[in-house]
């Protein structure tokens, strides 16, 4: 890196040595202003086009070529078309020597005490600046600049020859301390090399500013041990192992203020509100002059502060944030917040995600539990298990809501365990599940609000169970026991007063049945479908003229030839767990559904085409079969049986979105949508047409059975009639004879 040109525009005095309380009162920088120009080998100027960020070592040296350095500091600099200005003394030491956050290398400890020691007669600035490629090194360039006297360095004059030692008498044979040389600076035991003052070496006890203006001072006054009692002003001053008191003459501690109530430390005012410290009963007090300043916390530097948090004159604290809107706010981020136990990895706290607002635990064992009290005594209302459960009113919930109401109170709709309440006037406002501890019921008992009317019990009280208020759609149970499925009035025990297709095309209903044909053939209404059988000792069905249309007589003959179609087959079931293993004999499906197909309907439902036990873990079924992807299996475990939809196939198994903690299923078969169904009511009123073209057949038979019966009859007699006219013929030829 070339440094093409380099000029320092301001560079103030670093330190002065002079006691507090003198009428001079400005402040000597502690800083070194400096400039420069930078440019590569080539002669282009760094940061021509973007300004960049380099790293700047500045160390100072007592020689202009080699030696050791006596302080460095680094700074980040930000250098544009070639310019950088900083403000040397601001940077971070570096390690090994003396600097601002450095180790200290004795005797120097800041850049003030560098430039001001004895032993700092010429003083050459050394730089390194990063040219930005981390596999070369970075030389010094050349040459050292020597530092020169600079404004507030000339007001230091005076005491170059204490800079770095202490007052001694023989120096104080020389001259005498004066008003002049202590205006901006104390006299401490830190800057007397091997010697103090006390109050035994000075004739009256103190350093008066009437002693001063007299130059009273004299080598005879001054011994070489300690400094004593100081009293300026009327303020005591006490500093015999270096604890500093301000209005106490006893510190304890490095920095001590008397015993009293209000302020202690002014930051920013002289009187009235300001900023700064103070102390009222059992309160440290940290203010501002008003509501609108603000404390502030963080790190680096009063101009160059990492602000972590802050606390608002309105009283909102924010972490992370300037500007908190709340009483605690953080930062428009995602992740965590609060840790209430846990430094690191998993923990129990707050978090934020999108969308999301997370209360955790460390782990899956660990629950999230509700109620009032305190920590140390604390009264549980609900409980969120790690696993997902929730219990209310129990801590260990059994299922996914496990809700426990050990004392319910009578006499009005909020007594129970679950409560379930609006303030509309259409239907149940309210439904109420008390416990049995309250109605001596293990079912517990059902209240019911209409129209905002409380009932319990009696002809007005019923459970509704349904998905809106339209009316139709519901469960009803009423108070006589009878139950109504989309109606609200049920006349039997049971009352289902809809039904459904089992292949549904809701469009049917609005398109005239257009294209929809095959309803007719492969599908029907029903109000109850069951898989298995279903006893009773009768069956009603609505057979009124009035409900039907195209009616005509059937044709006997015709269903007469179809009926001689219909093959019975004898035949067992290979669900025998299901159907058992008894022998049937009735007909099949496909084969009726080829001659007589209104008898044949066609819906969803599995098929035991594979029927076979298996092992099950993380949702794969070890069973080599025949499905594929997409299809859907039944699978029975020994609490339900589900259809799963088939995810993926391998050789020797099948992928499922089972879950839970089953070791082995049954493999019942796959679902299919033409499972078909056989309409025996259909297949009988095809025997009775048959049977009673049978019977027409029959009777024409008897008819003309008869009519020849009686035509044989008549023949007979007829032979009868000749055969005696025969006989009297016979008897009257033998007379003639």
């Amino acid at each position: 890196m070339k440094l093409h040109r380099l000029s320092i525009l301001f560079y103030s005095a670093l330190a002065l040595w002079a006691p507090c309380g003198f009428a001079q009162t400005s402040t000597v920088p502690t800083l070194l202003s400096y400039q420069g120009l930078l440019s590569d080998s080539a002669g282009n100027l760094i940061g021509a086009t973007t300004p960049v960020n380099r790293t700047v070592q500045f160390r100072l040296y007592n020689t202009s070529s080699n030696g050791t350095p006596i302080w460095a500091e680094s700074q980040v600099v930000t250098i544009s078309a070639g310019e950088f200005s900083v403000l040397i003394g601001n940077g971070a030491g570096i390690s090994g020597l003396s600097g601002p956050s450095a180790p200290a290398v004795q005797p120097f400890t800041s850049l003030a005490d560098a430039v001001n020691a004895s032993a700092s007669a010429a003083l050459f600035l050394g730089l390194t600046v990063d040219d930005g490629n981390a596999a070369t090194t970075d030389l010094e360039v050349s040459p050292r600049q020597q530092l020169v006297a600079g404004m507030f360095a000339l007001r230091a004059k005076v005491a170059e020859s204490v800079a770095n030692g202490g007052i001694t008498s023989g120096m104080i044979a020389d001259f005498q301390v004066s008003t002049n040389a202590l205006q901006t600076s104390a006299v401490t035991t830190a800057k007397l090399a091997d010697s103090s003052i006390t109050s035994a070496k000075i004739a009256n006890g103190a350093i008066l500013a009437v002693d001063l203006s007299s130059a009273a001072v004299t080598a005879d006054k001054i011994d070489t041990n300690t400094v004593g009692l100081w009293s300026v002003a009327g303020a005591n001053l006490y500093r015999p192992s270096g604890n500093v008191g301000i209005g106490t003459t006893g510190p304890g501690y490095p920095l001590s203020f008397p015993e009293q109530l209000g302020d202690k430390i002014s930051l920013w005012g002289q009187s009235g509100a300001h900023l700064g410290f103070g102390i009222q009963p059992s309160a440290l007090q940290i203010y501002g002059a008003n509501v609108n300043d603000d404390v502030v916390f963080g790190y680096g530097s009063s101009f160059a502060l990492t602000e972590v948090m802050r606390v608002k004159g309105n009283g909102n604290v924010g972490i992370g944030t300037s500007t908190p809107a709340y009483p605690l706010s953080f930062p428009n981020t995602l992740g965590d917040k609060i840790t209430l136990w846990g430094q690191s990895g998993n923990h129990y706290g707050f978090g934020i995600q999108g969308g999301l607002l997370q209360i955790f635990t460390d782990g899956g064992g660990a629950d999230v539990a509700f109620g009032f009290g305190n920590s140390g005594s604390f009264n549980e209302t609900m409980r969120v298990k790690g696993n997902g459960r929730v219990g209310i009113g129990t801590n260990n919930p059994q299922g996914g809501l496990h809700v426990y109401e050990p004392n319910g109170s009578s006499g009005g709709p909020t007594a129970g365990a679950i409560t379930v309440e609006h303030g509309d006037n259409y239907g149940a406002s309210s439904i109420v599940f008390p416990s049995r501890a309250n109605y001596g019921s293990d079912f517990g008992y059902v209240q019911y609000l209409d129209n905002r009317n409380y009932h319990q019990g009696g002809e007005s009280a019923r459970m509704v169970i349904g998905t809106s208020n339209d009316g139709d759609d519901h469960v009803i149970l009423n108070p006589s026991g009878f139950v109504g499925i989309k109606t609200y009035d049920p006349i039997a025990p049971l009352h289902v007063a809809s039904g459904g297709y089992t292949s549904f095309f809701l469009d049917a209903y609005f398109d005239g049945y257009a294209g929809r044909d095959a309803n007719f053939n492969t599908t029907q209404y029903h109000s109850i479908v069951s898989d298995n059988r279903v006893r009773a000792s009768a069956f009603d069905v609505n057979s009124d003229s009035r409900i039907k249309t195209d009616q005509s007589p059937s044709d006997g003959e015709k269903d007469l030839a179809t009926l001689r179609q219909i093959k019975i087959t004898d035949y067992r079931h290979i669900d025998v767990v299901g159907e058992g293993r008894r022998p049937q004999k009735k007909v099949i499906a496909q084969q009726v559904e080829a001659v007589f197909a209104q008898a044949i309907s066609k819906g969803r439902g599995a098929i035991p085409d594979i029927y076979k036990k298996a092992s099950v873990k993380d949702g794969w079924v070890n069973l080599a079969t025949n499905l594929k992807p997409g299809e859907k299996v039944r699978l029975v475990t020994k609490k339900e049986a589900v259809p799963f939809e088939v995810l993926e196939v391998t050789a020797d198994k099948f992928l499922t979105a089972m879950e839970g903690d089953a070791e082995e299923v049954f493999v019942f078969g796959r679902e299919v949508d033409d499972l078909r169904s056989v309409d025996y009511d259909a297949i009988a009123m095809l025997n009775v047409s048959a049977t009673q073209a049978l019977l027409q057949r029959q009777e024409s038979e008897h008819a003309e059975n008869l009519a020849l019966k009686k035509t044989v009859v008549g023949l007979q007699e007829n032979v009868a009639t000749l055969a005696a006219r025969l006989a009297a013929l016979e008897k009257l030829v033998g007379a003639s004879k």
